[in-house]
């Protein structure tokens, strides 16, 4: 009997199999879209209304969301002050390692960017300019959800509601809120169950 290369052989592999899943674990963009959040007058077609970049990636079981918005050339001499995403729920601890200067917004129901600094100079985002990459982590899958931006003048605000297109955010999937809500309906059910087949 050798139990030394077997020994060996066993540490060999899980060691080859540990350095495998850290190759798999790569950060992988699992959603992308090009959006464009409508001005004052609820045109995403004119001029000034605002373009945003989104997309997720993912590494293991965290969601990273990022975000650059471009000032419209259209918007002449006009600053973009602030950008802002809203996920419509109050789950705790939904973000983390929020970029920049974002602040988690209304109480955990989204993040504010504010001020809004362009990548390059450093400056507000003045006409063409573009911003740095806003970004925050969740362990929440991306839906999407409702984004807005001001400036100091019209034509903001910006909004993805009434003409204009949404975001990705993170918000807990509808089908696990549903499950998780009949199961804690049937608690009661189970409970009386085995009261009955105790007695």
């Amino acid at each position: 009997m050798q139990p030394k290369p077997t020994v060996a052989l066993i540490v060999g592999a899980v060691l080859i199999f540990g350095a495998l899943s850290q190759t798999a674990q790569a950060q992988s963009v699992i959603d992308t879209n090009y959006v464009v959040l409508a001005d004052a007058a609820g045109s995403a077609a004119s001029p000034t209304a605002l373009p945003v970049s989104t997309w997720v990636t993912q590494l293991g079981n965290v969601y990273t969301y990022n975000y650059i918005v471009y000032n419209p050339a259209g918007d002449t001499g006009k600053l973009v002050t602030t950008f802002s995403v809203g996920f419509e729920s109050d789950i705790p601890g939904v973000v983390s390692s929020i970029s920049g200067d974002g602040v988690n917004n209304a109480g955990n129901l989204g993040v504010l960017w504010q001020p809004l600094i362009n990548s390059a100079s450093g400056n507000f985002l003045s006409a063409g300019a573009q911003s740095a990459v806003l970004s925050f982590q969740s362990d929440e899958p991306p839906t999407i959800g409702a984004a807005n931006s001001n400036g100091s003048s019209p034509p903001g605000p910006w909004k993805s509601i009434n003409g204009g297109e949404d975001v990705f955010v993170p918000v807990p999937e509808p089908e696990i809120m549903s499950m998780l809500a009949g199961a804690l309906l049937l608690l009661p059910f189970r409970s009386s169950v085995l009261k009955k087949s105790r007695s």
